[in-house]
């Protein structure tokens, strides 16, 4: 596998350029190549897209956020072609202000107008504008003020333009505009195509994201019908209907009608550079965005990438998933590893255990209790050893106990009985005190393995379900793990009244149901002949623990798949 990866931004969250090193990092430690480029449909990222393509000169601007907060910014230029490319949410982006703070009708673009006003004093002939991520929807006339657009109320002029002020327009001058865009063409990147006005207008599709409320829509969309009409008047062409005017609160008017602006798909754009680079030799495509729906397929970057891609295999990764009869393999973080809120909290660790998830050679993973997860022989042992006080024998050894051991109570005693020549009539009074005095004594001695808290919890960190299966009873199975692993588990099993134990896979139906994947995505974790067969019985990997209760060749001859040292040598297995 040679993966190529191209992740919109996680609105809000995290950057294309974020997920994208993200991605990389774990394909690495699993061996997997890979290339990724910062993608963007004209939004978020627009210029760090840019930018991993080619090493142009970066422009710092000083400019004004929405609200009119001095803020900095900056453009990409190229001097060879006189290219600026110009980024609408470094200046008029919604995620730069707070989310209490928005408000559609006081929201202004006039910080973009500095920026592009900027490039062109500087030399810019050519204009690449990314629109995408605004928190405006004053039709792009604040930009237009910042270029030199002066607009009236009767005789007076109108300053800070929003989408207030577009209700009191009823003159525009484009004298100034016209003079500074002699000779300099626009190509605008946006993946929307709503028109400025009407139900799927800016502001009845747009704006209720940006602040707007059931009460204020009516408002603003009167106020924007307003400056359509004195722009047809002042213009003599008439762009509200075109498909983008309502892109970024009508910036997508604004620089089609004042600024003659050509439109393309920022993704369309972006890939047709990323094109340019040998990618004959990938044959994986990773990609995808904060939430995959019906739009996904229409317009928007993932859209494009199967434009492009799609004789290649396409992953697609997203936090969360609401488009089911979707043709591709999707993986979502919502909700398989975490709720809608943790994801934002914590959108780092969510999106790192989505890929460790994805790409895992498993994920999940059975462990036996005794001698796997818990050294518990000495507390056995000294159990065993008060049974047989009965009868006049010699105390067993703990690596006599060791063999004692699996499959289960009965087979202790049974093959107790058989190691010191026992009458087998004494079988039930021996059970009865073993069980007595394990019941009381079975926290004692009994530890984890070096290792075993650090692998589960690594393992928790990666996504992978983790589960117990013990021919213990139960509730004691239950008690013990409650008690040395809290919170830990995702499922246990122990001996339950009508269920064949270990070896059979009967007990492990739940486990497997509650995993719900292939069975080559599970590993059995275990330390006995009893445990390699219930893999085999049960159809996964096994895996022999040589810290447990058996040697190595027993594992061995007895057909264990692979062999670990020591808990964390599990990891490696994930990584292959």
């Amino acid at each position: 596998m040679k993966a190529l990866i191209l992740i919109d931004s996680f609105k809000g969250t995290l950057t294309s350029k974020e997920l994208g090193e993200i991605t990389k990092e774990e394909l690495k430690q699993r061996n997997i190549e890979s290339t990724y480029f910062p993608i963007s449909d004209g939004g978020d990222g627009f210029l760090d897209a840019i930018s991993a393509l080619k090493d142009f000169q970066k422009v710092d601007v000083k400019t004004y956020d929405a609200f009119f907060k001095e803020i900095d910014a900056y453009y990409l230029y190229d001097e060879a072609t006189k290219t600026a490319f110009i980024e609408l949410a470094k200046a008029s982006g919604i995620n730069l202000i707070d989310a209490n703070k928005l408000n559609p009708l006081t929201a202004s673009t006039y910080g973009l107008g500095v920026i592009i006003k900027n490039a062109i004093i500087n030399g810019a002939k050519n204009l690449v504008i990314g629109i995408g991520g605004s928190a405006t929807n004053d039709g792009g006339s604040g930009m237009l003020e910042a270029l030199g657009v002066k607009f009236y109320y009767k005789n007076e002029l109108l300053k800070k333009m929003n989408n207030e002020r577009l209700a009191h327009i009823t003159k525009i001058d484009v004298t100034e505009l016209n003079e500074l865009m002699s000779g300099v063409s626009v190509l605008v990147m946006s993946d929307v195509n709503n028109p400025l006005l009407g139900v799927r207008g800016a502001t009845y599709i747009f704006s209720p994201q940006k602040g707007a409320t059931d009460e204020t829509l009516p408002l603003l969309e009167e106020n924007m019908a307003n400056y359509a009409t004195i722009s047809f008047e002042t213009l003599g062409c008439d762009y509200k209907d075109e498909a983008g005017s309502g892109a970024a609160g009508g910036v997508g008017f604004a620089l089609k009608a004042y600024l003659k602006g050509k439109y393309q798909p920022g993704i369309d754009y972006l890939l047709n550079k990323v094109s340019k680079f040998d990618l004959s030799s990938y044959d994986t495509v990773i990609s995808g965005e904060g939430k995959i729906d019906s739009q996904s397929i229409d317009g928007k970057v993932i859209s494009g990438i199967i434009k492009h891609f799609g004789d290649k295999k396409i992953i697609l990764l997203c936090a969360l998933n609401e488009f089911n009869s979707f043709d591709y393999e999707i993986h979502s973080i919502v909700p398989q590893l975490a709720t809608k809120q943790e994801s934002k909290d914590n959108p780092n660790k969510y999106f790192r255990m989505l890929v460790q998830k994805t790409f895992n050679k498993y994920n999940g993973v059975i462990f036996d209790l005794d001698g796997t997860l818990l050294d518990t022989i000495s507390d056995i042992t000294d159990a065993i050893n008060d049974a047989i006080k009965i009868v006049d024998c010699e105390k067993v050894t703990v690596d006599e106990a060791k063999y004692l051991v699996g499959s289960g109570v009965d087979n202790i005693i049974k093959r107790l009985i058989t190691l010191r020549s026992l009458n087998e009539s004494l079988f039930n009074e021996l059970k009865d005190r073993y069980m007595r005095f394990y019941g009381l004594c079975k926290k004692n001695k009994t530890k984890s393995y070096e290792g075993i808290n650090e692998l589960l919890l690594k393992l928790k960190e990666m996504g992978v379900k983790i589960a117990v299966f013990s021919n213990k009873p139960e509730i004691d199975t239950q008690e013990v793990i409650d008690y040395y692993f809290p919170n830990i588990f995702d499922y246990v099993v122990g001996k339950r009244d009508g269920v064949a134990i270990k070896p059979s896979s009967e007990g492990a139906k739940p486990i497997l149901d509650y995993f719900n994947m292939p069975k080559d995505k599970i590993l059995y974790i275990g330390d006995t002949q009893v445990d390699m067969e219930t893999a085999k019985n049960i159809g996964v990997k096994s895996v022999g623990a040589l810290w447990g209760f058996r040697t190595k060749e027993e594992l061995v001859s007895n057909g264990a798949s692979c062999l670990v040292n020591c808990p964390l040598e599990v990891l490696g297995l994930f990584m292959e």
